[in-house]
Order: C-alpha cells, then sequence, then structure tokens
C-alpha cells in the first residue's frame, strides 16, 4: 500500500495459488467428435498468479472514485484480464449510493472444446464455460442506510443495504441480482 498524496492512495496485490488433487468433476459430462459421452478430465496440479493494482481517489468530501484492475494467468493457459470501478457517493450523513461496473474478459484453457469438439483420444477435456474464452460485464447499484442508534428500537443493529445489478456474459449466459445485507455492531 501507497499513499500517493493526500486524495490518491494505490495498493499492489499478488495472490499466488497452488492447487493439488481432483480439480476435475467427473460427473461432468464431454461429447468427443463422434458424440460419444466422456466425462470431464483435467490435471490434478494447478498453479494460479492474479497480479492487481487497486487505487483509491478521494473526490471530496462526499465522493471516492475505487478502481481496481487485475491480470490473471495459470498454468492451464487461462489468462484474463478484469477491470472494476466503483464510485460510492454519500448523499447524506446516513445514506451511502454506490454505482459500480465489473469487466472480465479471459482465454480459454487448453483443455477446453464446446459440445463435440473434443479428440476421442485426448488426455484431459473439460466443457465448463467457465474455463471457455469469454467476457462478461456486471454493472448495478448498492445503497447503504446507515444509524448509530439503530433501527426499530434494536440500538446494535445498524446498516440496513441494497445491492442490485445485471450481469451478462459472452457465452449467452444473464443474471439479474437483488441482495440485501444488514450489519450489527457488538459493542
Amino acid at each position: 500500500n501507497q499513499v500517493v498524496s493526500k486524495r490518491l492512495q494505490i495498493s499492489l496485490l499478488a495472490s499466488p495459488t497452488m492447487q493439488q488433487g481432483l480439480l476435475s468433476t467427473p460427473f461432468h459430462r464431454v461429447y468427443d467428435q463422434s458424440s460419444n459421452l466422456m466425462h470431464e478430465k483435467l490435471p490434478n496440479s494447478r498453479i494460479k498468479m492474479p497480479l492487481g493494482i487497486r487505487a483509491n481517489y478521494f473526490l471530496g468530501n462526499r465522493m471516492v472514485l475505487r478502481m481496481h484492475y487485475r491480470y490473471y494467468m495459470d498454468n492451464w493457459a487461462v489468462t484474463g484480464h478484469t477491470v472494476n470501478v466503483e464510485l460510492p457517493i454519500k448523499v447524506s450523513e446516513r445514506l451511502t449510493i454506490s454505482p459500480y461496473a465489473r469487466y472480465h474478459e479471459q482465454t480459454a484453457a487448453d483443455n477446453y472444446a464446446p459440445f463435440e469438439m473434443h479428440m476421442t483420444n485426448a488426455e484431459f477435456r473439460t466443457s465448463d464455460i467457465d474455463l471457455s474464452a469469454l467476457n462478461s460485464l456486471f454493472a448495478g447499484l448498492h445503497f447503504r442506510y446507515q444509524k448509530l442508534n439503530g433501527f426499530w428500537g434494536i440500538d446494535k443493529w445498524n446498516k440496513i443495504e441494497l445491492r442490485t445489478g445485471f450481469y451478462t456474459q459472452s457465452t449467452g449466459r444473464t443474471a439479474q441480482i437483488i441482495s440485501i445485507g444488514t450489519g450489527y455492531s457488538i459493542k
């Protein structure tokens, strides 16, 4: 982490990971070019290396621009880029509204092939869309309402949050998401 100025803070991030064991899902179906049914089979080890940079820029007393970029690579040949942007706006002492967006793109794993495209003699194979080449966009709004003296006579219950968003992926997947959260302090 580095404080660059009164308004700008930057963080560099790295999260190397090594996985060992059963990394495939054997009950996932995979079909070869002759329409033969096979099961998913992936290598039993995976090394992941995400690298990122996060920057927060304070635009004044009521706004902070939060930005995050992540580069991802692994030994299955997946590489990816993710950009997040969020702009929390303090509307009042109690209410904060945060528009946000995340864009992601990635390459396919070496062992990925779509339906009926695998070679019969392939040592490893998957048709899991999450390991395909894709891009996605997730955007929405986050509302946070806080009261120091609590809600409806419950002192320690001090926060209510609503997060809504729309997700779309180049593979055709879409989702609309609404989540509600609360905060409770243990003082």
